[in-house]
């Protein structure tokens, strides 16, 4: 008689503990931070403050090469290697990041618009090298399976910058704001990459042959994280070039701001599964059943509280800056389902990395981004913010479903 299958997200969340403990931190200085900074700005400085955010973290995930992608794999089957991947890592993702936020300031009016965003990256975007390091610095302390000094730190380095936006926009408002989260980003840094280093016995092995093993993992997620990370820039842009007044992105950044960072929940699931999904042998037995069972029950546990969720914004965001974002609340609500669908897919981008499919990972991201470009360019004249947020919660539904096709069929 064979045993009745096993539960999969009592063990995840007991896995990912250290995570969650970290990320509800994160979480609370977060929900603290955006009302804050929606009280401090007005829609139009928050919607300059969305596009700045959204072209800084594309600049960070491509001037990342994906190499914290790849150290991820690679410090997970070579732990004697560690230091020299760390090393040689963090300082090819910092040089690549310095040229990337070189050749943006470039083309910033094209890329930013000539609002105010494209003058505030010249301080903002120098953040992409800070991130990058600290990325390298969590990739080989997850691998490491280092979970609480990983949660600390990247708790700790959300937190700051978090207070720090809140603190420089209450003291010079929009450009206050960017300087303040500069000094953050580059303190965070210099403490991970420290930390990181001082937990990894010295090794033998050349930092250049680590990099190039960790780069020839991670080059898939070059283009995967160059449309990942254009998707809600793209988005905006469309609306703006589309018609969408500054208060109307203000209102869908809103609405982004306080809706997608909630898939953080089970992407700390994943992250805490993710040591056991593989070792040195390479990937473990049972993990199609894992995968398929965790989709169910996040399924089940997701729609009631997302529910409960939109109802809170529909009374809260009515009641910011004296009703200045109660436009924001339909947009929130739209973007709710591909909340959903992006959060059921947290554990599915790690099958997908364990099996070395990121160029199938890269097809579904490069799909949802013309789903949602093109959306946005249909939607945005008639319906405004409520129609860019459509047009994303669309894209994040067909990146989910073509990343759980990508991540079937056993290991390759």
């Amino acid at each position: 008689m064979q045993d009745a299958p096993r539960r999969e997200l009592p063990g995840a969340f007991r896995a990912a503990l250290p995570l969650l403990a970290g990320q509800a931190v994160v979480f609370a200085v977060a929900f603290l931070q955006r009302p804050a900074l929606l009280a401090l700005l007005d829609p139009a400085e928050f919607a300059a403050f969305g596009v700045l955010s959204e072209a800084l973290r594309w600049a960070a995930a491509v001037g990342g090469l994906g190499l914290a992608t790849g150290v991820l794999r690679v410090a997970l089957e070579r732990p004697r290697a560690r230091r020299g991947l760390l090393e040689g890592s963090a300082l090819a993702a910092v040089a690549a990041s310095t040229l990337v936020v070189a050749a943006l300031l470039v083309v910033a009016p094209l890329v930013l618009g000539d609002g105010p965003a494209a003058h505030e990256f010249a301080v903002f975007g120098w953040r992409a090298p800070c991130i990058a390091a600290t990325g390298i610095a969590l990739a080989v302390l997850h691998a490491s399976g280092r979970l609480r000094a990983k949660a600390a730190l990247d708790a700790g380095e959300k937190a700051l910058v978090l207070v720090a936006c809140i603190a420089g926009a209450a003291f010079d408002g929009l450009r206050g704001l960017v300087t303040a989260a500069l000094a953050a980003s580059a303190l965070a840094a210099v403490v991970s990459l420290r930390v990181a280093r001082g937990g990894v016995a010295a090794d033998d092995e050349r930092p250049a042959g680590l990099v190039a093993a960790a780069f020839t993992v991670g080059r898939a997620q070059i283009v995967l994280t160059v449309v990942e990370t254009a998707r809600r820039l793209v988005v905006l842009r469309v609306a703006e070039i589309r018609g969408a007044s500054d208060v109307e992105l203000g209102h869908l950044y809103a609405a982004i701001a306080l809706t997608l960072p909630l898939v953080a929940l089970p992407e700390m699931v994943a992250q805490g599964l993710y040591p056991r999904m593989a070792d040195e042998r390479g990937e473990r037995a049972g993990l199609d059943a894992s995968h398929a069972r965790l989709l169910r029950e996040l399924a089940l546990v997701g729609v009631p509280l997302l529910a409960a969720y939109g109802g809170l914004l529909h009374v809260a965001l009515p009641l910011l800056r004296g009703g200045a974002y109660e436009g924001a609340v339909l947009p929130a609500l739209a973007l709710l389902p591909g909340v959903l669908a992006h959060g059921l897919t947290a554990h599915t981008g790690y099958v997908v990395l364990v099996r070395r499919r990121l160029g199938r990972a890269a097809l579904a991201s490069l799909a949802a981004l013309v789903t949602g470009a093109g959306l946005a360019w249909l939607l945005t004249p008639a319906h405004g913010a409520v129609g860019g947020a459509v047009a994303l919660s669309a894209a994040l539904g067909v990146r989910g479903v073509l990343l759980v096709v990508a991540a079937r069929g056993g290991a390759s």
